[in-house]
């Protein structure tokens, strides 16, 4: 018995240097040393207890299994577009890179977000349209994707870059590790000004990458048209207007950029058209989102746009 304590101790001290090694409950292996694989998973037999298997010397050292999280390095490939930066011509405009407004820090720390992230640059990577936030949820259908199924480690705050691919602060193809995954990963996108989204199907795994692609399709955003945008023929993006980022794009919005109207060379929310300015071309993206008017008083009673992340 001693023999098999020391063996156990033994491989758990190795399973921590040795990458991608995960247990599934599933599998039964016959000794300790033996291996399976199925999907991404490996799965390692530990030496147990004796005798509950015969063999012609009438002994056999039965496998049992001990869970490990999966280590294996992950990538995710997410593409998207913003309304505010996109210039039609298949790519955003990164205007706020080129006049050097872009915080070298993440900007999610503050409400409404309150995100804690250490997340930096020291140097903001070419083509970085802003920061975004990012947030996975494992879940089996895509309206039961609620805030209790994130993933623990997420949110991460990560760029977007104006072909509309997602990277790390080193402007690098993002790469996690996952511990066991139960069902589907959605994945939310939540920017500054944008309504945020959330991915209507789960991420498409193939090899050890995670992808998911918003721009080609309304239905591509879990709720479709009623918080998701098209932008031109095709294409589709996140729509702009939200500056006090609660959801939806209405009149609380233009009070704010009203207030701020003529800044110039700013980071602000305000800023919808996302060129460093605050002008009216800010005001013309905001009124093209605006909500449904009284057709007899005339005035706004309800967003046109409001985020479907489920809450």
């Amino acid at each position: 018995m001693k023999k098999n304590i020391y063996l156990l101790l033994l491989f758990l001290a190795v399973s921590l240097l040795l990458p991608s090694q995960t247990a599934h409950e599933s599998t039964v292996l016959a000794s300790g040393g033996q291996t399976s694989t199925a999907g991404n998973l490996t799965h390692i037999a530990v030496i147990g207890e004796t005798a509950i298997a015969l063999n012609q010397s009438n002994q056999h050292n039965a496998g049992f299994l001990f869970r490990l999280g999966n280590l294996q390095l992950t990538g995710l490939d997410i593409a998207l577009f913003l309304e505010g930066a996109w210039d039609q011509s298949g790519n955003m405009h990164n205007s706020l890179l080129t006049a050097g407004l872009i915080p070298h820090t993440q900007p999610y720390n503050r409400e409404p977000w309150n995100y804690a992230g250490n997340e930096s640059a020291g140097v903001i990577p070419a083509g970085v349209v802003d920061w975004i936030l990012v947030e996975l949820r494992d879940a089996p259908t895509a309206a039961q994707a609620l805030p209790a199924t994130i993933v623990e480690g997420w949110p991460k705050a990560l760029f977007l870059r104006n072909d509309g691919s997602v990277a790390d602060t080193n402007g690098n193809v993002p790469t996690c590790t996952f511990s066991d995954i139960s069902d589907s990963l959605f994945v939310v996108i939540r920017h500054r000004n944008h309504l945020a989204v959330m991915s209507s199907h789960g991420l498409t795994l193939t090899g050890n990458t995670y992808s998911y692609d918003f721009t080609d399709g309304i239905t591509k955003a879990y709720g479709g048209e009623d918080g998701y945008k098209q932008l031109q023929d095709g294409i589709f993006g996140m729509a702009g207007g939200d500056a006090d980022a609660d959801g939806n794009v209405f009149m609380s919005d233009r009070t704010l950029w009203r207030g701020e109207l003529g800044t110039t060379s700013a980071y602000h929310s305000t800023d919808f058209d996302m060129d460093g300015n605050i002008f009216m071309s800010d005001r013309t993206l905001w009124r093209s989102n605006l909500g449904t008017s009284n057709p007899i008083s005339g005035f706004f009673v309800k967003p046109k746009f409001i985020s479907q992340v489920p809450k």
